[in-house]
């Protein structure tokens, strides 16, 4: 499948904590981590693109998500992640930084009214990528 990735900015990483027993998320562009209405896709230090998502809020609040998460599943705590999965962001993150990359597709005038249309644009790259942690559409 082919991605224009230069539609893509950097908006955020994913490391392992200092104890490496976790993971942290950083977000260095505050401006960019409050963009709405957007697609995101966690790549590995290759470019692998290990899941995408999107979010109707603020996507840097929506990334910011995943570290607890991730670290409650990992310390055997009830967590909405399964202990799987954090276990492979575990072992993603332990191979190098992981990347979250934003796009924000412009709005779309229809005959229905101003859409952005960031959820077809997951649904397409979800189908043609077939990210490894994307677990509802394995």
């Amino acid at each position: 499948m082919y991605v224009d990735w230069s539609q893509f900015s950097p908006v955020a990483s994913m490391s392992l904590s200092d104890d490496r027993q976790g993971i942290v998320i950083t977000i260095p562009d505050v401006v960019l981590g409050a963009a709405m209405q957007v697609v995101y896709v966690w790549v590995d230090s290759y470019g692998y693109v290990l899941r995408v998502g999107t979010t109707k809020h603020s996507v840097g609040a929506r990334l910011r998500q995943y570290a607890p998460h991730i670290n409650r599943a990992l310390a055997g705590l009830p967590s909405s992640t399964p202990l799987w999965e954090a276990r492979k962001w575990h072992n993603a993150v332990q191979g190098g930084e992981l990347t979250a990359l934003v796009h924000a597709p412009p709005d779309i005038h229809t005959a229905a009214g101003v859409v952005r249309p960031y959820l077809d644009i997951e649904r397409v790259m979800i189908a043609g990528l077939k990210p490894p942690l994307n677990r509802s559409h394995r």
